[in-house]
């Protein structure tokens, strides 16, 4: 396993980091500081990438999922009767649906090992 100098202080951690706080435009390059093991044309890479994006395009949605879902239940307890009337007429707004979230890829880190920081290793195997 290579020493912390030799991997310049990089560690899955810190990949794992730089890539969730990522800002993500399609078409443009990043300003996440990668270590020189990970290749930005590297296919596991991106769809780590493409991955995140999706995840927060989905938080975005369910947050405001939750915000419809706390005005319909203010509305329904404001004034039950009148909330159940329109669910009865079909006039009652409709709930959000639900989310198909994104599988998380299955990505062999092995390769990858080689410039992580043994503080990172031993985190990611629960040592």
């Amino acid at each position: 396993m290579a020493s912390d100098e030799t991997i310049a202080g990089y560690g899955l951690g810190t990949i794992v980091k730089s890539l969730a706080t990522a800002t993500l435009s399609p078409g443009t390059e990043t300003t996440v500081s990668s270590p020189a093991c990970v290749e930005h044309n590297n296919q596991e890479y991106m769809e780590v990438f493409r991955t995140i994006a999706a995840l927060r395009s989905q938080l975005m949605r369910a947050k405001g999922d939750m915000e419809i879902l706390e005005r319909l239940r203010s509305q329904a307890l404001a004034n039950p009767l009148e909330y159940v009337e329109s669910v009865v007429s079909g006039a009652a707004p409709r709930a959000p649906g639900q989310q198909d979230v994104v599988d998380i890829p299955s990505i062999d880190v092995e390769p990858y090992m080689s410039c992580a920081s043994s503080e990172s290793v031993n985190k990611y195997l629960r040592i």
